[in-house]
């Protein structure tokens, strides 16, 4: 009879032990899964705007599109918005994203002409439908001031999903 009761205390032991280790798994591999999909989510979303950049720099040998380059205009502030969507969102890290404002930052300065308007000249018109404010003033911070300046700014303002952790600069 004492050795039933032993037998069946051990049972109950082992099968909370069991029951234990089975949830913390689950946590675990609940984890991996997680930090594999949002990996996996942001290569896809550098690839995708790495293809739309590099078609939209196509765009400049287009012979339409050098005669009314607000076309190109268009499409390039509709990436860039998107391109802020996907940092706000933390799809895209803050080391990549810094390194692209700092080249809207530097085409600002510099102020490159393509068919017959330069860059701050397409950029206004390409920007003129717009109303997000957010990106607008996001946007004017890097060109008049620096990337640095605008990410620092905003990266507190952030819509980032719970368990996305925003990177630092």
């Amino acid at each position: 009879l004492e050795f039933r009761r032993v037998l069946f205390r051990s049972s109950q032991i082992i099968s909370a032990i069991g029951l234990i280790f089975t949830s913390v798994m689950s946590v675990v591999i609940l984890w991996i899964t997680h930090n594999l999909a949002k990996t996996s989510k942001r290569a896809e979303t550098l690839t995708h705007c790495n293809s739309r950049f590099e078609e939209i720099l196509n765009l400049q040998f287009n012979s339409d599109v050098q005669k009314d380059p607000i076309i190109f205009y268009k499409r390039f502030c509709a990436l860039q918005f998107d391109q802020f969507t996907y940092w706000i969102h933390g799809f895209i890290s803050d080391d990549i994203f810094r390194y692209w404002m700092m080249e809207r930052h530097d085409q600002w300065k510099i102020n490159p002409v393509f068919g017959g308007l330069n860059y701050r000249e397409g950029w206004a018109q390409g920007m003129a439908d717009w109303t997000h404010t957010k990106f607008i003033h996001f946007m004017e911070i890097v060109h008049t001031r620096s990337a640095d300046d605008a990410l620092k700014e905003y990266r507190d303002k952030r819509n980032i999903f719970k368990f996305c952790k925003p990177n630092k600069i």
